[in-house]
């Protein structure tokens, strides 16, 4: 299944060397040539850029060889057949890229034979694409993508329905690759063919007369002499070339009982004329037609139909060509451009009013561009920028191009600046404005001092310009070194100076700032009422927990920033800006100083730490409850201990004073009740009740045995509080004296009790 060579050599030889494909037909003689020359004498002559083409082999069955070369279906590798052909120049279009179009646009068509199955489908295409590339120094990789078997033809579809077998191609040149597109390859069906009915009937031999074919060849005859032409409108591809063909031949044939099929051998798409080539370029449609008369068959000699191109219309061409010296003739220049897109919509509009009323579409390609730069004080004029563009027109099949124009893309002018010198201000605290030549903000602050004073504002201009001083709430402006009254502005007041040559104006703006010291006052009164407030600690353990403490290092921070605070509210040099830092300072101390403040740990001033009795009795702490345990018992002792040393304890029934917080007091059993109170300094807690039980009577009572006393163990005032101490309590120690006769038994500096006079009980702290 070898490629009509000089097919191929036709498709390549328009091979453009731009950077678009197109194809311009070479007149094609009887002289074989290989599809390398053939490339090789087109890349020397084609010049022209055209639109792409495509171009469609058909093969007839007699003229595919039945060589197997392949079976398989996985990918196939055809290597160069000649390795003596160089790649081509890297600057033009590859052998490659152009083999890869080739591929791309061929139309193949299969025999049912060729491609009943996948692997022959394959095998076909190998063959046709090995003869493709031979002598060139391309190798490929075929490989099927998908595979669907045609369906032969039946009584009801005769004509079966075609398969197809798609695959893609890799080619290879050096380090030149391309992979194609998907690639489909049409398979033609089986025809249907009626069954044979057996007449049983004995043969009889007949002679047959030899047919008579005179007709048949002389209708073959005349088609082969038969000029064929076609237009782009009717063969804008081949199926329709095909078409516009069989609908001639038909013609020819109305008056016969012949048949005639077409079989398509190649197909080059004809090019309309342009404004670079008017006439166009002539495209072909080769074929052969196969006529029958329904006994006999005979075919046609190759036959080569012309495609005609679409000629440009020469008004259309003209009026386009006097557009473009209308256009080349235009001095395109703008200012106030700097990107490239709105040079292009200047452009833009300069074409849409040259062709108003007209039905040119016009097409503007951009080369280059080159931004303005504007006009400093070195290069007061500035550089020029540039817009670099061509214009394609296009009226119908007619087309124009201008030459390379260029958009001159003005730069402004160096604009020397009206502006002061210096800005002087006289008689105020802050005088200094920092004044420099490229501000044009400034703040005028006016301190408390200044109130009742005059001050000069004086610009500074240099010859031939004049300065104007605008101030708020005058009559007039100002102007040179007109005195001002401070009494006459107001916060945020605006003063205005403009200075002016001509035309020209620039404006300074002078925003007035007027400081308020009292602005502090409020704020440090209540700095001074807060930092009075908390008690000073080391860590709070002295503080009542219902009260508040600072450390000394916070006190003492916090009263630096109030007298700095003090210290600037009297200064009447200050500027607002100044005011309202310090403000802000004395916030931020306070803050501070809040943070700072705790609450006190210490217990609270009425709380019981313990309460004991001593005598034949019991206590229960829960209740108050004291149980006498028998008749005899006259009294028992009880001992109430504050939390704090310098709470008086005071008792409802006896006249006894407590001692740092300490009360011991004797209570007789015939009461049913008695209170405790505390109290430290204003404070006085509630009463604390105690009930007393009497004990119950015995009425058998038997006569007591006198039994001697035992020496009872001793307690003394020290091991008391010591005991005492172990439980938390804090208090200062005053040791009362004892009588000579109470002395011996105690010891030195002691006071003894009997021990069992004596029941420590822990009990619950009760709050009052």
């Amino acid at each position: 299944m070898k490629l009509n060579q000089r097919c191929l050599a036709a498709f390549l030889a328009g091979s453009i060397l731009s950077n678009s494909f197109s194809v311009f037909p070479n007149t094609v003689d009887n002289t074989e040539t290989t599809a390398v020359e053939e490339i090789e004498s087109a890349q020397t002559t084609a010049s022209e850029t055209a639109p792409s083409v495509i171009i469609a082999v058909e093969k007839s069955e007699d003229q595919i060889t039945q060589d197997t070369l392949l079976v398989e279906t996985d990918p196939v590798i055809i290597k160069p057949m000649d390795a003596n052909t160089e790649s081509g120049d890297s600057s033009i279009i590859s052998l490659v890229e152009k083999i890869e179009v080739i591929l791309e646009n061929v139309q193949i068509n299969l025999a049912n034979s060729e491609g009943s199955e996948a692997a022959s489908a394959q095998t076909a295409v190998t063959r046709y694409i090995t003869d493709l590339l031979e002598g060139t120094n391309v190798s490929a990789i075929i490989e099927g993508t998908n595979f669907t078997a045609p369906t032969p033809g039946t009584s009801e579809n005769p004509t079966g329905t075609h398969g197809t077998y798609e695959f893609v191609v890799a080619l290879i040149d050096g380090e030149i690759t391309a992979t194609t597109n998907k690639i489909t390859a049409n398979i033609d069906a089986a025809p249907y063919v009626a069954s044979e009915v057996v007449d049983p009937t004995p043969v009889v031999s007949v002679p047959i007369p030899e047919p008579d074919n005179t007709a048949l060849l002389a209708v073959v005859d005349i088609l082969d002499n038969a000029i064929f032409t076609l237009d782009t409108a009717e063969a804008s591809n081949i199926e329709d070339a095909k078409v516009a063909i069989s609908s001639d031949v038909a013609y020819i044939l109305s008056d016969t009982e012949m048949t005639a099929e077409i079989k398509g051998y190649g197909f080059v798409t004809a090019i309309d004329g342009s404004a670079a080539v008017p006439l166009g370029t002539d495209g072909y449609y080769k074929f052969v037609i196969k006529v029958t008369d329904g006994e006999n068959t005979a075919s046609t000699d190759l036959i080569t139909s012309t495609i005609d191109a679409l000629d440009v219309t020469i008004p259309e061409q003209s009026e386009l060509d006097a557009f473009i010296q209308t256009i080349e003739a235009t001095n395109f220049a703008k200012s106030d451009i700097t990107t490239a897109t709105d040079a292009g919509l200047a452009v833009k509009a300069e074409l849409e009013n040259i062709l108003k009323d007209t039905n040119i579409h016009a097409t503007i390609k951009a080369f280059e561009f080159t931004a303005p730069v504007n006009g400093s004080p070195t290069n007061q004029a500035g550089t020029d920028g540039e817009y670099k563009f061509a214009i394609e027109l296009a009226n119908g099949h007619a087309t124009a191009s201008t030459q390379v124009q260029t958009l001159t893309l003005h730069a402004n002018e160096y604009d020397v600046p009206v502006v002061l010198q210096n800005l002087v201000i006289k008689g105020l605290t802050h005088s200094d404005l920092e004044f420099n030549d490229d501000m044009y903000n400034y703040t005028l602050n006016i301190a408390q001092a200044d109130q009742g004073k005059n001050f000069i504002i004086n610009p500074i201009v240099e010859d031939g310009l004049t300065a104007t001083v605008s101030v708020p709430n005058a009559i007039k402006d100002h102007v040179g070194i007109t005195p001002i009254t401070a009494d006459t502005l107001i916060a945020n007041n605006t003063i205005l100076i403009n200075v002016t040559i001509g035309d020209k104006i620039t404006t300074y703006t002078i925003n007035v700032e007027i400081a308020d010291n009292s602005l502090l006052a409020e704020p440090i009164l209540e700095a001074q009422e807060l930092i009075l407030v908390p008690t000073v600690s080391i860590d709070g353990s002295d503080v009542a927990s219902d009260a508040t403490w600072v450390s000394s290092n916070a006190q003492y921070a916090y009263s630096l920033a109030i007298e700095k605070a003090n210290e600037l509210l009297l200064n009447e040099k200050l500027t607002s800006s100044e005011i309202e830092t310090a403000v802000a300072n004395l916030a931020a101390a306070t803050d501070t100083f809040k943070a700072e403040i705790a609450a006190g740990t210490q217990f609270s001033a009425l709380e019981i730490l313990n309460i004991s009795v001593a005598g034949n009795v019991t206590y229960d702490a829960a209740t108050n409850q004291i149980n006498v345990l028998d008749t005899d018992t006259d009294e028992f002792t009880i001992t109430v201990v504050a939390k704090n040393s310098d709470v008086a304890l005071i008792s409802s029934i006896s006249d006894t004073l407590s001692t740092n917080g300490i009360l011991t007091f004797t209570v007789p059993t015939n009461i049913d009740n008695f209170n405790i109170m505390l109290a430290s300094g204003d404070l006085t807690s509630k009463p604390i009740s105690f009930t007393v039980n009497s004990a119950p009577i015995d009425n058998n009572t038997e006569e007591p045995v006198s039994v001697e006393p035992e020496e009872e163990p001793t307690i003394t005032d020290a091991q008391l509080l010591a005991a005492l101490a172990a439980m938390g309590v804090k208090y200062n120690v005053t040791l009362i004296p004892v009588t000579e006769e109470e002395a011996p038994l105690a010891g030195e500096d002691a006071v003894q009790v009997p021990a069992d006079k004596i029941t420590i009980i822990e009990t619950e702290t009760i709050s009052q």
